[in-house]
């Protein structure tokens, strides 16, 4: 019982700690746009 308890603890902390580590990583180097993203308008054309 102990086992599967401390199984399902280990579990959701290295969920908790890959979500971490992957969000911490786009937070601290943002993905840079490519020349074409930056030029493109940032909002779309209103549809009529």
């Amino acid at each position: 019982m102990w086992l599967l308890i401390a199984e399902m603890v280990l579990a959701l902390g290295l969920i908790v700690f890959i979500m971490w580590w992957t969000l911490r990583a786009r937070v601290d180097h943002p993905v840079e746009k490519t020349d074409e993203e930056s030029s493109a308008p940032s909002t779309p054309p209103d549809k009529d």
